[in-house]
């Protein structure tokens, strides 16, 4: 694993309380059990990890591991017990993050929930908003502006068409090429489990994550993308401009969501939270209301 920031040295392993403030102020982490957040403060679950996350009550332990450990795993199972859903968070969560907004949308699905870790935490809040907003918001403008020159002159990814299936096999030759962690391990899922997955769901920096990984899905060519047309896209915190191959998609914003708004992307089309601001955790008085953005996007009754 690579060597941990300034930041992360500093904050991490000196204050883990400090270290997942943003988790804590931004989801509901107190739908974990005191065991869960224990466990998972524990254990090492890097950037690009996967977590399964079930609903509150249920018996199975939340799993941690790579994509590629995670599809294996999966794969061993009844399809009606494969998880259908993947949320990724935002700019300052960890593991626990992650798992609180799986648990939170397990609960509402009543099935399991698979989460791909997008930071470590307060330690790397500031390098992952450059990294997250600045690099991946940035490949968002550029996708936005190509789509827009595609329908005359394709410009596909050489790099990504030109994969092999081995390569595609291969968590570790995906993330080379793609490069963000996160986002190779959200393509992965996508790519293996494929039709398994029908909803996915983004908050914050999260939202550019799926969208990054869905553009590296449509430039790779022949690899059925039809599987994936169907895609319910669910984003909250930020507005972004998504493939034109995507059709299913439902955006939310806060009114009082100044950060969301700095970053969304002008053209993306929105519905508004009136009142509402940031976060995610019920605990907060302008919080976004997660069961009420799953009714209005039609995944819920």
């Amino acid at each position: 694993m690579a060597e941990l920031n300034y930041f992360e040295k500093l904050l991490a392993p000196a204050n883990p309380a400090l270290n997942q403030s943003a988790d804590r102020f931004f989801y509901d982490t107190q739908l974990l059990t005191a065991a869960e957040i224990e466990k998972l403060g524990s254990e090492s679950n890097p950037e690009g990890h996967v977590l399964v996350v079930y609903p509150h009550g249920s018996e199975h332990t939340i799993f941690s591991g790579s994509a590629q450990a995670c599809v294996h795993a999966l794969k061993l199972l009844p399809k009606d017990q494969r998880p259908t859903a993947v949320v990724l968070s935002g700019v300052g969560s960890s593991a626990l993050g992650s798992a609180a907004l799986a648990r939170a949308v397990a609960n509402q699905l009543q099935g399991p929930v698979m989460a791909v870790i997008t930071g470590f935490g307060a330690a790397d809040m500031l390098s992952e908003a450059i990294g997250g907003w600045y690099v991946h918001g940035m490949r968002n403008s550029y996708a936005s502006f190509r789509d827009y020159f595609d329908a005359v002159a394709p410009t596909p990814d050489k790099r990504l068409c030109q994969l092999t299936d081995s390569e595609l096999n291969s968590e570790e030759s995906l993330r080379l090429v793609y490069g963000s962690p996160d986002g190779a391990a959200l393509v992965y899922l996508l790519y293996h489990l494929r039709s398994d997955i029908g909803l996915l769901v983004g908050h914050s920096k999260g939202n550019y994550v799926i969208e990054n990984a869905l553009q590296a899905l449509v430039q790779l060519c022949d690899k059925q993308l039809a599987t994936l047309a169907n895609l319910h896209i669910v984003t909250v915190g930020a507005a972004v401009h998504f493939p034109r191959e995507f059709t299913r998609v439902n955006q939310y914003l806060g009114s009082l969501d100044w950060f969301g708004m700095l970053n969304s992307r002008p053209e993306a089309s929105r519905d508004w939270l009136w009142g509402a601001s940031h976060s995610l955790n019920p605990r907060m008085p302008t919080a976004l209301q997660l069961d009420d953005i799953l009714r209005r996007a039609g995944v819920i009754n």
